[in-house]
């Protein structure tokens, strides 16, 4: 992401966490009988958690201290899934 390469962790974690949401979303919702969507969509979730990864490697208080928007509930749970 754009904002990693600048250093611009909290928006970079914000938005990837909504990103992330939604990929699972279409991840969840897309067809058995596409499992080519479903290898785009798993690339996609894997691109963003590496990119959540970065942002609370380079930058760990973003877990104490989260922009308002960010629902780490949602995180968690997207994680646990």
């Amino acid at each position: 992401s754009s904002l990693l390469r600048l250093k611009d962790y909290s928006p970079c974690f914000e938005t990837s966490e909504v990103s992330l949401n939604e990929a699972i979303q279409h991840l969840n919702s897309a067809l058995p009988s596409s499992p080519t969507t479903k290898e785009e969509w798993v690339s996609t979730i894997t691109a963003l958690l590496k990119g959540i990864e970065n942002c609370i490697t380079d930058k760990p208080e973003l877990l104490s201290h989260t922009p308002r928007s960010t629902n780490l509930p949602r995180l968690a749970n997207n994680l646990i899934q």
